[in-house]
Order: structure tokens, then sequence, then C-alpha cells
């Protein structure tokens, strides 16, 4: 009965917590896996009354299966990123202009958003895997309400007012964003029940990149050339 219990709490651990991470280091995971199935059998054969092997065996096996089987949404970020250069050229961004993707990010007690791939061009300092509450910031509101949304900076205003007064970041949170952005675009990818199911976001140090003038040539852009190819990698890769 013991093992039993075990064996669920560990399937309830999974659907919660623990394919996302399987999912994420996969190669990984599946290597460590093996050894240990491969060492279970070996040590359960040589002593077949320590049943206790044959049922680690057992659960190994059924973990490398299921880790085998679940669609990835990591793995869509490999192809995003591969993607992301030619939005960039495409969409004409330039010099200090930033593009990524967020995706949504569920859990049993709450919503929040996970970047998803790299700044393009290549980052001051690595910030993939950043994971924000979906309550603050332009990203946020692009996946409640599913709509394209641009905003820029007003005169006289400073980075970390406007942060705070208009988006709701905290001190904390205000640490974890480049404080020279001074324009910004989310374009929302899919849906996945009430929200967006990722954002393709935009930043820029220039006021004017992404105002009322340029909005609309962006989003015309982004639906011309890549929304499709967009929307393919995240539903193939199930993020």
């Amino acid at each position: 009965m013991r093992l039993v219990s075990v064996l669920v709490g560990l399937i309830r651990w999974l659907w919660t917590w623990g394919l996302g991470k399987i999912a994420r280091h996969r190669p990984v995971v599946l290597a460590l896996l093996s050894s240990g199935a491969s060492a279970a059998v070996g040590i359960y054969f040589q002593h077949p009354q320590e049943t206790v092997f044959g049922y680690v065996s057992v659960v190994l096996v059924f973990l490398i299966v299921l880790s085998g089987i679940v669609p990835s949404r990591y793995a869509a970020a490999e192809l995003l990123t591969f993607m992301l250069p030619a939005m960039y050229k495409v969409l004409e961004l330039s010099g200090d202009d930033r593009i990524t993707v967020h995706h949504l990010k569920s859990t049993w007690w709450r919503q929040t958003y996970e970047q998803l791939t790299e700044y393009h061009p290549d980052p001051k300092r690595p910030t993939r895997g950043r994971v924000f509450p979906l309550s603050h910031g332009i990203v946020a509101q692009c996946f409640h309400n599913g709509q394209p949304v641009f905003w820029s900076m007003p005169e006289g205003k400073t980075f970390e007012d406007a942060m705070t007064d208009r988006w709701t970041f905290t001190e904390e949170q205000r640490k974890k964003l480049r404080q020279d952005r001074r324009s910004f675009m989310a374009y929302p990818l899919g849906q996945e029940g009430p929200y967006a199911r990722a954002v393709l976001y935009m930043d820029s140090a220039d006021s004017k990149r992404f105002s009322a003038e340029t909005f609309e040539g962006y989003k015309r852009h982004i639906e011309e050339y890549f929304l499709p190819q967009l929307k393919e990698a995240l539903r193939s890769f199930g993020a």
C-alpha cells in the first residue's frame, strides 16, 4: 500500500509541477531515468527477493514513457528563437530594439506568464525563464484582452513612475526590467481559455518606435508575414 501511495503521489506531482521540468530538460531526464531503470532491473534480477527494486524499475520505466510523450512547450522556444532574427529584420527594428516571446504558464494555484525565448538581438544578460504575475505590465494586459496593444512613455515620466503608476509593478519586479525602455508593443498568439496562449513582445529605447503612427504598420506586417508560423510553432509543441 505504501508503494501505491508513493506512485499516486508521484503522478500527482508530475501533473502539477514535474511535467514542465521533465519537458524542459528532457534529454537529461531521460538519461537519468534510463540509468536508474537499468540499475534497478539489474539488482532485481540478481536478487529477486528484493521486490522493491522491481517496483522501482516499473515506476522509472513509466516515467520514461511519460516524459517521452509529454509535449514540450520549451521545444517551441528553439524554433521561435530561429524566427526572431527574420522578424527583427522584416519589421525594420534596429539599434537597441528588442523582441521576444512570452507564454502562459498555468499551475493549479495561479496563472503567470514566462519569457519563453531570449531577447533578440543577443541580450546583455540571459532573461529567458523569468516569470511574472498575470496582473502587471503590457504583456499581462495582452494576455487578458487578447488584442494587440502598444504604449509609449509620456514626456517627463520616469521609467520607475511609469512602471508603478501605469503598470503596477512592484519595486522587486521592476528590478527585473530594463530601465531604458521607452515604448512597448505586445501581440497575442492563439488562445488558451480566457487568455492568449502566448504574446509576441517588443520594446525600444525610442519613445516613437511603437506609437500611434507606427502601430498599424507593425500589426499588419506581423499578420501578413509571421502570424501563421508563430501559431503553428506554438501549437505543434503544445505551448
